[in-house]
């Protein structure tokens, strides 16, 4: 077997691999200027139901297309893919101009599903090929950093282009389309190809069979979809319970805000780097599990008024120091059980999976959230934290170099 980026030198794959990252932070700024106004209620007049839509929108058609493109990062390449999520995510983000109602926008965030299938698949194939036994969370921590701050800067960029600079809807969605062109730019110029080229290929259906063949794939089901699926309901209603209370943002909101934050990626490149160091995953993914349902109920408890946690700051930051310990932990998880010639494959999976919790989590959300108030949207989080901890008990760790 033949790697087609062996020969590289080490600079060039720090520069490819910055561009990865670069260009993962760039997307996913742009894709959540968009999806942060998409959810908000000054945009267009939604129930919480269809609000709880909008995101498994985009997750149905990440999880329909999502197995063909890690394929096709496995058969054709993982840059060529890159560069076309890049240009899917740039058109959807130009035509959002034309939304007026829930049902043009219906076919604008399924485009921004297939754009997601085709970068995650793609970006997370070629992070696992870098990687080595010694530094494989870490590299996936840097990932999750920057996908981390994409959303967070893609959020905050929508607030304050729109409600602190006054700036029309058609503008932000203009600067978002244009980010992603540059994004993509940045990963034509400078990533190179890591794709696993063999004599003897075997079928595209044979490949998927055998990935979907991985007991240890179809043990992280119960772990992942759970958690994904807390994540989707705070990115659904996070910001319409924020306006709903009318919260405005101060000094002491922002400082909190730079703890979690902060808290969060510190966290994941510790955690990384003694998850690698120990070569366990396990402890990492529980005790982030735990700590990220926590965290996420104190913010919402205390929606109505932030000030309630500023005395306890100390508390929010440890919570969000202990959330971060489980994204790197999960994806290197899945690089420890991939084979190099179908990581591609192995990670469309894993996009899949992500993309169920981000349907079942927003739907079942919203039906909390109107039925039953905070209250049950709460106890809905603590249930899916529940179930996924139990689950992480079944997987076996499989710290090996491939």
């Amino acid at each position: 077997m033949d790697i087609t980026s062996e020969g590289a030198s080490e600079g060039r794959v720090r520069l490819s691999l910055f561009a990865l990252y670069a260009s993962t932070l760039c997307i996913r700024i742009a894709a959540y200027m968009i999806v942060g106004i998409a959810v908000s209620s000054e945009f267009l007049a939604l129930s919480d139901l269809q609000r709880g839509l909008i995101i498994p929108l985009f997750s149905a058609s990440e999880i329909a297309t999502v197995l063909g493109f890690g394929t096709l990062c496995d058969t054709m390449g993982r840059r060529q893919i890159l560069i076309l999520a890049h240009v899917i995510v740039a058109i959807a983000g130009f035509l959002f101009v034309l939304v007026q109602d829930f049902m043009i926008m219906i076919p604008l965030m399924l485009a921004f599903g297939v754009g997601a299938a085709a970068q995650v698949a793609s970006s997370l194939a070629t992070i696992s090929d870098h990687s080595k036994l010694g530094n494989r969370a870490r590299l996936m921590a840097f990932f999750d950093m920057f996908t981390m701050g994409g959303l967070a800067g893609g959020y905050m960029a929508a607030i304050i282009l729109t409600r602190g600079m006054k700036l029309n809807w058609g503008t932000v969605f203009a600067v978002a389309g244009a980010l992603a062109i540059t994004s993509g730019i940045l990963v034509f110029l400078f990533m190179i190809e890591t794709r696993a080229v063999t004599e003897k290929r075997e079928s595209p259906l044979k490949m998927i069979r055998s990935v979907f063949s991985q007991k240890d794939l179809l043990l992280l089901l119960p772990v992942y979809i759970p958690v994904i699926s807390i994540y989707g309901m705070v990115l659904s209603f996070t910001r319409s319970l924020i306006e709903k209370h009318n919260i405005q943002v101060e000094t002491n909101t922002l400082l909190l805000l730079a703890a979690i934050g902060g808290g969060l990626l510190v966290s994941m490149l510790v955690s990384g780097y003694l998850s690698d160091r120990r070569r366990v995953r396990r402890p990492f993914i529980i005790v982030g599990l735990i700590c990220f349902g926590a965290l996420a109920s104190i913010l919402l408890l205390n929606a109505s008024d932030i000030a309630n946690l500023y005395p306890i700051w100390y508390l929010v930051l440890a919570l969000s120091f202990g959330a971060g310990a489980f994204p790197p932990a999960i994806l290197a998880y899945l690089s420890d059980i991939s084979k190099r010639e179908t990581r591609g494959i192995t990670f469309g999976v894993y996009s899949m999976i992500f993309g169920t919790g981000m349907i079942i989590g927003p739907i079942l959300g919203g039906a909390a959230l109107q039925f039953y108030g905070q209250p049950g949207f709460i106890t809905l989080m603590f249930v899916f934290v529940a179930v996924s901890c139990a689950a992480t008990l079944a997987i076996k760790e499989r710290v090996e170099a491939r």
